[in-house]
């Protein structure tokens, strides 16, 4: 008999927030045509608590030769939008009795930012900085479930990436992708399929 889920993951970017500025427009703007590819591969390991964001910049900086300053382009990580209407679906949920907790990757940068505009509106956070393990690594998963003491079936757990769903569903989580030009829609539909909220 399956057990009814009593704990709720959830993805940040594409499921509770959105960013406010396109990404790679805005780096190429600060770094040139190549700088945007530069940051997300040296972004990689800070999303795995392995350097500082501040350290993956310059690192990305130097490897297309570009001049940047790096403390004003650290600000555009603090950049991006809540969607209030998802976050209430998440009330929704912590009223009925179910846990919800931010599972996200994301660097030390952007971890303080987050952890003060979502202070209160969630369980607990899972950065992949602090967590010491990035998604889709199947091991991102296995030590959150550790940390909360549950097994992958009682948790439900939406994300906006393919890969990220699959890596979760291959640990046993009920796992489900959410769109992210339509998330609200998708986080309800997951949700009630669930049987965690009403049709």
């Amino acid at each position: 008999m399956t057990s009814s889920p009593r704990a709720v993951l959830l993805d940040a970017d594409g499921v509770l927030q959105h960013p406010s500025h396109d990404w790679e427009a805005t780096l190429a703007d600060v770094g040139g045509a190549a700088f945007p590819a530069a940051v997300f591969e040296h972004e990689r390991p800070a999303m795995r608590g392995e350097m500082t964001m501040r350290e993956a910049l310059l690192a990305a900086a130097q490897a297309v030769g570009s001049d940047i300053d790096v403390d004003d382009t650290l600000t555009l990580w603090g950049r991006f939008d809540l969607d209030e209407e998802a976050l209430s679906v998440v009330d929704e949920l912590r009223a009925l009795g179910y846990r919800c907790y931010l599972t996200t990757n994301q660097q030390d940068v952007r971890v303080a930012a987050m952890r003060e505009r979502y202070a209160n509106r969630l369980d607990g956070y899972f950065f992949s900085c602090e967590v010491g393990e990035a998604k889709p690594a199947g091991q991102y998963f296995v030590r959150v479930l550790e940390t909360l003491g549950l097994q992958p079936g009682d948790c439900v757990f939406v994300d906006d990436l393919p890969a990220n769903v699959r890596s979760a569903s291959g640990v046993g989580l009920r796992s489900h992708l959410v769109d992210a030009s339509d998330n609200v829609a998708s986080l309800r539909a997951a949700l009630r399929n669930e049987g965690l909220l009403p049709d």
